[in-house]
């Protein structure tokens, strides 16, 4: 409920430097390198070709493969034991330094369209069969079996050089010199939070049928 210390935390990691970050293309105050929580004023100032990205409140996999027309697969970069990022942990409670780490890679006939990354610290959901077993079916087929999930947060951001997902984006996608629009969800599963950062490729923003709407 509110004011519990789960709820303290989560309002400090939500909103601590949602306000902060500095313009880093086209002088729009939307575009940030610091995550800002997506609010209803925020939204319909967003460009349209991201908006519905980044209030999609659905399978982002599944709507992928509707944009893209084709059978989307999913390449598990790594799952295992690793560091947060400093920007992940006050999610947490108590905040940690290290959880699990699951990365992948959306492609739709080898062109990478999004990559993902988890983070959770629950031993529940570390040891859970369905998430040992995931491998590389989406996560979205255990977060929304039951219909939408939970979750207490949505921030935005665009990533540029520098910062903590640009190794993640390199991997993946090298031709492109950036800002990336991307957005994370606190999310529950089994009754533990897991963050999902999800992270455009400009040949998913830009695609026709993204375009179509």
């Amino acid at each position: 409920g509110t004011g519990s210390p789960r709820q303290d935390i989560l309002t400090h990691a939500f909103h601590g430097t949602g306000l902060q970050g500095r313009a880093i293309t086209d002088g729009s105050h939307l575009m940030s390198d610091h995550w800002k929580c997506l609010t209803a004023e925020d939204a319909p100032r967003l460009p349209p070709y991201v908006r519905d990205w980044v209030t999609l409140e659905t399978s982002m996999t599944a709507r992928i493969g509707v944009v893209a027309g084709t059978a989307i697969d999913v390449d598990v970069l790594q799952q295992a034991r690793g560091p947060l990022h400093a920007d992940e942990r006050g999610f947490f409670d108590p905040p940690a330094t290290e959880g699990v780490v699951r990365e992948v890679c959306l492609k739709s006939e080898g062109q990478p369209l999004l990559v993902a990354r988890t983070v959770f610290t629950s031993r529940r959901l570390e040891e859970h069969p369905t998430i040992v077993r995931l491998g590389n079916h989406a996560l979205g087929s255990l977060l929304f079996a039951d219909g939408p999930p939970r979750y207490s947060a949505r921030e935005y951001v665009t990533v540029g050089e520098g910062a903590p997902l640009w190794p993640l984006i390199r991997q993946r996608h090298d031709s492109d010199p950036g800002p990336y629009w991307a957005r994370r969800t606190l999310f529950e599963l089994f009754g533990e939070v897991l963050l999902v950062t999800e992270i455009f490729m400009p040949e998913l923003l830009d695609h026709p049928g993204n375009r179509a709407g």
